[in-house]
């Protein structure tokens, strides 16, 4: 969101902040669902207190993938461990890249339209255009 104020304050263009976002956050994604896909189980070595979580979890997902492919990203604490349990559950990559590039698409746009909305209601109330700070940075730019 940050990306968008500044692209808001005209320091860079909103689609170049709406690609970056959208590869970034595929990339995390896609790397999150093939580290359980190929890691598996080992992975929960490392965090013990999701062991108890992951079974319940495991079969929600066997049940309901498409449901939690579509909603995942909108699960704040849940996101990467939601991925890694994809993996784990080897979703079908043929169901998992078309639901993740749709979701990381509507979630990147999203916050790429909320960032630069909240950016312009954030400069009428603050007058950040009209600082000192602001100012010298469209000097610098």
């Amino acid at each position: 969101m940050s990306g968008a104020f500044a692209a808001q304050q005209g320091f860079v263009k909103l689609t170049g902040v709406f690609v970056a976002i959208f590869l970034g956050t595929l990339t995390i994604d896609w790397l999150s669902y093939f580290s359980g896909r190929f890691l598996g189980r080992k992975i929960f070595d490392y965090f013990p207190k999701f062991k108890t979580k992951v079974a319940k979890t495991e079969q929600w997902i066997h049940n309901n993938a498409s449901w939690g492919l579509l909603l995942y990203r909108f699960l704040y604490g849940f996101r990467i461990l939601s991925l890694i349990l994809f993996g784990i559950n080897k979703v079908p990559l043929r169901k998992f890249i078309p639901y993740t590039i749709f979701i990381v698409f509507v979630w990147s746009l999203l916050f790429s339209i909320l960032g630069y909305f909240l950016g312009e209601m954030m400069n009428e109330f603050f007058d950040l255009k009209n600082s000192d700070f602001f100012q010298r940075l469209h000097e610098l730019s």
